[in-house]
């Protein structure tokens, strides 16, 4: 099964803005969700996230948060 990854954001978040980048140039497709949003700012706060970039990759048996841009542990987990 094929990962699932949303992406927590702020427009004004200059490593959002390299995370998303990153993940368009690797082609990886993704859903971004703006926190500016209230809903989305609730989610975010659902998942414990405590600033963004805040990603979450939901694979078929679990589901992985990431804080940040942590580009090692994105290529790990979906190179």
């Amino acid at each position: 099964m094929k990962n699932n990854i949303i992406v927590y954001v702020k427009k004004t978040c200059m490593h959002c803005h390299n995370l998303t980048n990153w993940l368009e140039e690797n082609d990886i497709s993704y859903e971004q969700r703006d926190i500016d949003n209230q809903e989305y700012l609730n989610e975010l706060k659902d998942h414990k996230g405590l600033g963004v970039p805040f990603t979450v990759i939901q694979g078929s048996n679990k589901s992985t948060k990431i804080t940040g841009f942590d580009k090692l542990k994105l290529t790990e987990l979906l190179m």
